[in-house]
């Protein structure tokens, strides 16, 4: 996830948008095609872009992410249930437009070796 948050950061709304509909139109993703689903999952199990793992949630049964045992991304397709609507477009531009307007770095350590000096009271962290 820390690499999709760095992601949108990097490409901003606009170009995050254009890949999404690039890939939806690409594979012809819809409320119905399981194998335009199919198809892309197969493509980022091989090349593991961030942008093609959140157009996979989009798609995935009620947008949930599964990994197995060999780390590829496995949910099932959610036939009739989920898609990129307008409701996920919104939240997303929101999203991504405050992470880039917003001083935030993302970090993925082991919260032993995290250096919690730089931090005051008004930085979030989960861990």
């Amino acid at each position: 996830m820390i690499l999709l948050y760095e992601e949108f950061q990097k490409q901003g709304f606009k170009n995050v948008l254009k890949h999404i509909n690039s890939r939806i139109m690409e594979y012809d993703l819809s409320l119905t095609n399981e194998i335009g689903y199919n198809d892309l999952r197969i493509y980022y199990n091989s090349f593991k872009n961030p942008l093609d793992l959140f157009v996979l949630l989009c798609y995935s049964f009620n947008h949930q992410i599964r990994f197995n045992n060999n780390h590829q991304f496995n949910t099932s397709f959610g036939k009739n249930r989920s898609s990129f609507n307008d409701s996920i477009k919104n939240n997303l531009e929101l999203f991504v437009n405050k992470i880039c307007s917003e001083n935030i770095i993302f970090s993925n350590k082991d919260f032993n070796d995290f250096n919690y000096s730089g931090l005051n009271e008004n930085d979030f962290v989960y861990i």
